[in-house]
């Protein structure tokens, strides 16, 4: 009984988890059948792999970033006590927590950032696309002397 009572728990995860996921999958799916019946699957791989690639530079430049940063600060600064009165700590009883586990936060914290600053950043991946595939139109802006080609290129990268 204990065994099935495990196997119906991971039925029931897989279903829930596969519910969260549907509709990307089935996204994924329909896309991939259109650029298949095409013949233009490498255009749907060069999104792809664009959407991960830049996601995932983001993401782990954004963690060492931070990682370092706090790692840093907490080397410097770990041989300071951490004051909390009593008071304190029965009122909030977080900071307590906090305290004892500031390595772990110091870890965790900017990888959940890290990995959420690389979801989004992973959706501007056609304004990378276009800085990297830039040509010039020829002709010349009056005003600042740059080709027009800036303003639709480079212009939209510098305003991440």
């Amino acid at each position: 009984m204990e065994k099935m009572k495990k196997w119906l728990f991971i039925l029931a995860a897989v279903v829930f988890g596969g519910s969260l996921f549907a509709d990307k999958i089935l996204s994924f799916y329909i896309d991939w059948l259109w650029f298949e019946s095409h013949g233009i699957a490498s255009v749907l791989w060069t999104v792809l792999i664009s959407q991960f690639g830049f996601g995932l530079l983001v993401g782990v430049l954004f963690f060492l970033l931070t990682f370092g940063f706090l790692n840093r600060v907490h080397k410097k600064t770990s041989h300071l006590p951490i004051l909390l009165s009593d008071q304190v700590r029965r009122e909030v009883p977080l900071l307590d927590f906090m305290a004892s586990n500031l390595k772990l936060i110091i870890l965790i914290a900017p990888l959940v950032l890290a990995f959420m600053t690389g979801l989004v950043m992973a959706q501007q991946w056609e304004i990378i696309l276009q800085y990297l595939n830039a040509s010039p139109y020829g002709e010349v802006d009056p005003i600042f002397g740059k080709d027009i080609s800036f303003y639709f290129f480079i212009l939209p990268l510098w305003l991440l």
